[in-house]
């Protein structure tokens, strides 16, 4: 499982940020949920494969991101994000 947190630490909110991770092809299956915090919301809940998300962050605010995905079955190389 991996966690990708993005956080605004200015002062004013920021809306309708792109939030993206390419995964690389030796992780299959891939699932991802957003969630914020206070004041703050993702306009793209969950997902699956390359994480593309949209979130709104209040000044201070941030949203997580938790990933899971499985490992094929011949990966070729190291897998690393």
């Amino acid at each position: 499982a991996y966690t990708i947190t993005v956080t605004n630490r200015g002062q004013v909110a920021v809306a309708d940020v792109s939030v993206t991770a390419a995964l690389p092809p030796a992780l299959v299956n891939a699932a991802w949920t957003c969630s914020a915090g206070v004041l703050s919301s993702c306009a793209t809940p969950n997902g699956s494969g390359n994480v593309r998300a949209l979130v709104s962050l209040a000044a201070g605010g941030s949203a997580t991101i938790s990933l899971s995905a499985a490992v094929a079955n011949d990966p070729g190389s190291q897998v690393s994000l």
